[in-house]
């Protein structure tokens, strides 16, 4: 397959479809390690896949079971498009918090397949619960702030409730939208 479109296959959906299949299958060729002389089961390589990953955790997290913790290798970063630039990361990015969640999970804070640690790499933009039968009970929360604008008190204070699972009441109705707001943002064209 060679490291390109292994890569590439490792970044797809395509992959979620392909390990359930071959875990399905104990006879797919697959499970052969062509480097070998043997002819390698799907036991076995589950076994050796198992000690692996044993040891990769170990060096990573050390030997006690009781330190090792999703959040430690599982991290969420909100990166900003000007970070690249160096020291602007320290300024605009946001995070990295320990991040729950998974890949496939109803908290889908996923990350790239591959040894630790795994930063979230993809994830909802917003989070909305909403009752169309109530929508004035309407709660939602922003994966980092409602501002973009660096500096402003909005850029990241949604950041933390985000990732601990909080939300904030929702204002839909034109007179909640009044009772509740706090300031206003008014965008005139030059003269």
């Amino acid at each position: 397959m060679g490291d390109d479109h292994f890569q590439n296959l490792l970044g797809s959906r395509a992959l979620d479809m392909a390990l359930l299949n071959l875990v399905s299958d104990a006879n797919s060729p697959w499970w052969d390690n062509p480097g070998t002389k043997a002819v390698e089961t799907r036991t076995q390589t589950m076994k050796l896949v198992w000690h692996r990953t044993l040891e990769h955790l170990k060096e990573q997290y050390g030997n006690s079971l009781m330190e090792w913790a999703w959040g430690k290798t599982h991290t969420l970063t909100h990166i900003h498009p000007l970070s690249a630039q160096k020291p602007f990361d320290w300024i605009l990015d946001v995070g990295p918090f320990s991040a729950p969640g998974a890949h496939e999970t109803l908290n889908n804070l996923g990350s790239d397949i591959g040894p630790a640690p795994w930063a979230v790499t993809k994830g909802p933009s917003t989070r909305r619960i909403i009752d169309f039968a109530d929508a004035r009970g309407a709660l939602g929360v922003n994966p980092v702030g409602q501002s973009g604008v660096w500096g402003d008190k909005h850029y990241q204070d949604q950041a933390l409730p985000f990732i601990e699972g909080f939300y904030f009441p929702q204002h839909l109705s034109e007179s909640a939208i009044k009772a509740n707001t706090q300031s206003t943002l008014k965008l005139q064209p030059a003269r």
